[in-house]
């Protein structure tokens, strides 16, 4: 029975969490560690919380962080109080196609097909999403392309973490349950379009 225990007790310690199979890891940053040991890599200043998931805090990184990128950002969770990174953000230097159908090719032979459009019908924003699972980890990455001149235009990519994500939001949603009850109630219902179209 002790030598049952022992083995048990030894796989145990020396299991893989699953979410070590997950390629968690871009260009130097990896999802799931401390946000902090990135210090170096962003400006504090323009840290802040994101106005639609005031769960999750963005910070920009430094133009220089990352050799071939010329911006992006950090997000990790607010709620839970792990301070962990949950999702990144980058966007090349390089705004060519080329680079947007050399990632694509890369991606697809690594990950395979991917499991959702979500680029434009129209191709002004060409995007894919994967989405990659190991037990109750859930990793999100998208690769787009924009020639659309408010969404800075050129190659970027979007890893999120979404089953850390989900797990904040369901944190800031017990904690804030009285004050989403009362915005509710004393939210306005619009009867009257008419100031919400443009007009001369």
């Amino acid at each position: 029975m002790s030598r049952l225990f022992a083995a048990v007790l030894l796989i145990l310690c020396t299991a893989v969490p699953a979410r070590a199979q997950l390629p968690l890891s871009i260009a130097g940053f990896t999802l799931g560690e401390p946000v902090s040991g990135y210090e170096d890599k962003v400006m504090p200043e323009t840290k802040q919380a994101d106005r639609d998931a005031l769960f999750v805090d963005e910070v920009s990184l430094r133009d220089d962080a990352i050799p071939c990128i010329r911006g992006g950002s950090l997000i990790s969770g607010n709620c839970l109080g792990e301070n962990r990174l949950i999702g990144i953000k980058l966007k090349f230097a390089d705004r060519s196609k080329s680079l947007y159908d050399r990632l694509e090719k890369a991606y697809r032979k690594k990950f395979g097909e991917p499991a959702n459009w979500i680029g434009d019908p129209f191709h002004n924003v060409l995007a894919w999403e994967w989405i990659l699972r190991e037990g109750d980890d859930v990793l999100s990455v998208v690769l787009a392309y924009s020639v659309v001149a408010d969404m800075r235009p050129g190659v970027s990519i979007k890893m999120m973490l979404r089953s850390d994500w989900d797990r904040e939001n369901a944190c800031y949603t017990r904690k804030n349950a009285h004050g989403r009850r009362m915005m509710e109630k004393h939210s306005v219902i619009v009867d009257d379009l008419s100031p919400f179209i443009p007009h001369q």
